[in-house]
């Protein structure tokens, strides 16, 4: 998520949504010739009747019509400060998946009937494929060469503000000043601001609340220091909570929603069926790896508090010797820990010790996506530090979560602390496309590692 500026040019975004329909348009036109010609092979004398028939029109017609408005619906014409890999990669695959619905619902209404049913395949991978490198290219060489600053003007001060000073450097922002007893108008035109950020603790005097949303009616971005801090960290200010004593109340009203809960429900069960029956070899390769080379069961049983903090057994593909907490106790994982076997960290590292887990998924005690879930002892020890941590078990546990694709290990109270900002993001900001996002963003980690903060 980013801040979108409104007052880019309309000629930038005219040349962005041309260029992006002339992409897809390729896309169709190389999937016809390819399904056509190379995969299905016709008759040479049926070319013009393939190739350039009524199929091909209505197609290419569907796509002129649809595409400017799905490109439109999530956000894919406005010009941010950064290009966001993950996020533009998992937008396009929706788009290009929603497209391909609508036109076979289209299709079911109007006489459309295509040559082949390879055109929609190969369209998925082409309009994938150039969509993004397109996307790309034009944000690194068109949009983006200009490293200009955005200035930011604080409308009063709060423990927020002083967090979002520190952690500019490098974020294409910058703190033009905050608003004491200068002028508003004369301060946004001398300093050429372009977001203001409201204090939450900030009492606003009625003149100036007035001049604030002039001010975002003309294109000028107006946000609380909260949602800035999300925005910027990606993950949920509790410092201001823990500071003022308070408990957040984020909204779970999105896993309530019977479109979302059984949705995901639904996700959760077919997924976590196919992925065990399709990953069954692997899962046999992986027993006899763990029985070849340590001694001890193949399997890790270990209680969890899930949803509502209920326990339930979590399985996994054992990494550790035999009996690693007999001595000490319970204890967190750490990097390079001596009680991971060889074969251990392996699976770890690949992620695959999380196999076993999709029982859990299919019993419905997890889900693909959602907070990691935690062992009631480190449970209890973080709620010391953050009295309102429970508020993570308002939501069924995950696999994968927010905090998962944007942390590494939480070996200590603090990291885990930390972690648990991310939860929070999560829970409030939770959508289909946000866990579609996730799942995204899980392979990525998967393939070139998990970043810190």
């Amino acid at each position: 998520m980013k801040i979108i500026f409104r007052n880019i040019t309309d000629k930038k975004k005219a040349f962005m949504a041309i260029s992006d329909i002339s992409c897809v348009f390729l896309a169709g036109l190389l999937s016809y010739f390819l399904s056509c010609y190379l995969i299905s092979k016709p008759k040479v004398n049926d070319f013009t009747a393939d190739i350039f028939g009524a199929s091909l029109l209505y197609f290419m017609l569907c796509i002129l019509l649809i595409y400017p408005f799905l490109f439109y619906i999530f956000g894919l014409y406005e010009i941010t400060k950064t290009f966001r890999k993950a996020y533009t990669i998992t937008c396009i695959i929706l788009i290009n998946f929603l497209f391909c619905a609508i036109f076979l619902i289209i299709s079911r209404i109007f006489p459309i009937i295509l040559p082949t049913k390879y055109i929609l395949y190969s369209f998925l991978i082409f309009s994938t494929t150039c969509l993004f490198l397109h996307k790309m290219v034009l944000f690194k060489y068109v949009f983006l060469p200009a490293k200009e600053s955005v200035n930011i003007l604080f409308i009063g001060t709060d423990i927020l503000s002083k967090q979002i000073t520190e952690r500019l450097k490098g974020s294409g922002y910058s703190v033009a000043g905050v608003l004491e007893n200068k002028n508003l108008e004369t301060l946004i035109q001398s300093k050429k601001i372009k977001v203001l950020v409201l204090a939450l603790d900030y009492q606003m005097p009625l003149d100036v609340a007035k001049k604030i949303y002039e001010y975002n009616f003309k294109g000028i971005e107006v946000c609380r220091s909260d949602y800035f801090y999300e925005v910027l960290t990606r993950k949920f200010a509790i410092s201001y909570y823990l500071a003022n004593k308070n408990s957040p109340f984020p909204s779970i009203m999105a896993f309530s929603a019977p479109i979302f809960k059984n949705t995901k429900r639904l996700i959760d069960f077919f997924g976590s069926l196919l992925g065990l029956l399709f990953l069954l070899p692997v899962c046999l390769v992986i027993i006899i790896l763990i029985k070849a080379t340590s001694e001890g069961p193949i399997f890790y049983f270990q209680e969890r508090i899930g949803f509502q903090e209920n326990p339930f057994k979590l399985i996994k593909f054992r990494t550790m010797v035999a009996d690693a907490e007999k001595s000490n106790g319970p204890q967190w994982t750490t990097k390079n820990d001596n009680r991971v076997t060889k074969v251990g960290s392996l699976l770890r590292r690949t992620k695959l010790d999380e196999l076993p887990q999709l029982i859990n998924i299919l019993k419905g005690e997890l889900s693909f996506v959602g907070p990691r879930p935690i062992r009631r002892h480190f449970a209890q020890l973080i709620e010391d530090n953050v009295p309102f941590y429970s508020i993570r078990f308002s939501v069924k546990p995950g696999i994968t979560g927010w905090a998962q694709v944007n942390y590494d290990y939480g070996g200590s109270i603090e990291e885990h602390i930390e972690k648990f900002q991310y939860d929070l993001y999560y829970i409030k900001y939770a959508s289909l496309f946000l866990d579609l996002f996730i799942m995204v963003k899980t392979l990525q980690t998967l393939i070139c590692g998990p970043k810190n903060h």
